[in-house]
Formats: C-alpha cells, sequence, structure tokens
C-alpha cells in the first residue's frame, strides 16, 4: 500500500498503523491473518469516523449497522459506501476460498482500504491531500511467500485489468450523467425561449 496516505493518520490513529504493518507483513505469506487485520482495521477506521461525526452509540452496533447508519445520514459517499461493501464481501468470499483465492482477496482489500483510508485522511485529517493511485505490493526477493511469486503477479495483473475495466465504466457513468444533463438544460432552455 502506499504509505504516504498512512502516515496521516500516526498522530491521532498510529493503533491504526500498527494495523497497516501487520497487514503488509502477512499479506503473502499469510493471507488469512492479513485478512482478519483489515477487518480490524476497517471496524476502528468506521468507529473513528462515527465518533468524529457524533456517532459515538454507534461503536457498540455491528459494523453492518454502524456503515448502514452513516450511509442513511449521508456521511459517506457513493464510492465509499461501495468500498466498506466490497471488503465485506470479500472477507467472506476469503473464508470459503483456496490460499490463492485469500491472497487474491486480501490483495481486493487492501485496494479497497487505500481507498476509504484516502477519502478519511481528505475528509477528517488534512483537507489539502491529494488523493494517489493504489500502488500494489512489492513482492521481496528472497522471501518465501504462501504461492509462488508468479501466481501472485498474475492476481495483481488481473486486479489492474479489473480496476481499469472499473474506471472505464465509471467515467462512461459520468459522460452519460453529464450527457443527460446537457439534454435537460437545453430542454428547459427551450421551454424558457417559447414561454418567456
Amino acid at each position: 500500500m502506499d504509505k504516504s496516505v498512512f502516515s496521516y493518520l500516526d498522530k491521532k490513529y498510529r493503533y491504526l498503523n500498527n494495523y497497516i504493518r501487520t497487514i503488509n507483513k502477512y499479506l503473502f505469506t499469510d493471507p488469512k491473518r492479513a485478512i482478519e487485520q483489515e477487518r480490524n482495521y476497517v471496524e476502528n477506521l468506521t468507529q473513528e469516523i462515527a465518533k468524529l461525526e457524533g456517532y459515538g452509540l454507534l461503536n457498540s452496533m455491528t459494523q453492518f449497522e454502524r456503515l448502514r447508519k452513516l450511509e442513511c445520514e449521508g456521511v459517506l459517499n457513493h464510492n465509499i459506501q461501495k468500498s466498506f461493501h466490497m471488503v465485506r464481501v470479500l472477507e467472506t468470499k476469503a473464508a470459503f476460498s483456496d490460499i490463492r483465492g485469500q491472497i487474491e482477496a486480501a490483495l481486493s482489500i487492501n485496494r479497497n482500504i487505500h481507498v476509504i483510508t484516502s477519502w478519511f485522511v481528505k475528509s477528517y485529517i488534512y483537507p489539502k491531500y491529494v488523493i494517489v493511485s493504489y500502488n500494489n505490493p512489492i513482492l521481496q526477493q528472497g522471501k518465501v511467500y504462501a504461492i509462488d511469486n508468479d501466481g501472485i503477479i498474475d492476481i495483481m495483473k488481473k486486479q489492474h485489468n479489473d480496476s481499469l475495466t472499473e474506471k472505464n465504466k465509471l467515467k462512461d457513468e459520468v459522460i452519460m450523467q453529464n450527457k443527460n444533463d446537457k439534454e435537460i438544460d437545453s430542454t428547459e432552455f427551450f421551454l424558457d425561449s417559447i414561454f418567456n
């Protein structure tokens, strides 16, 4: 993960950075343990968001209930809601996966954590923070991983391609929305010119 976004957590949220260190340590060697830490990180981050928004009582609720409340209150935008949802889905998927599937899930969760944390830093810690793209973790030479390096690289390539597909889909949605907005504006202009 890009360490720069997590460095903003050091002052007030150092304990969250400890999760990130553990995640990075076990991502390729013990993905099940990394996923547990990813879940803990996301749940604790959600609790911090609830506190900052004045919903401290949400901390006694389940993660699902907490997220639902934050969504209903408009705290989380669509992309962040989607990232939180993907973390939950991927955790469940990983529970029934082989080691390759667990690594794939851990990497996908990792990507979503980057998105969520970038939003958190920009929203609550440093509004001038410029969100940077996610970078896949770097494999270390001579280290023994749960699967071979080629398998990990294949997973990363697949996820990169999936990410590009998702970006293109989002871009198409924005273009379509802008087109619809322009059509509405031109219709309103036309009606105004007729009736005024």
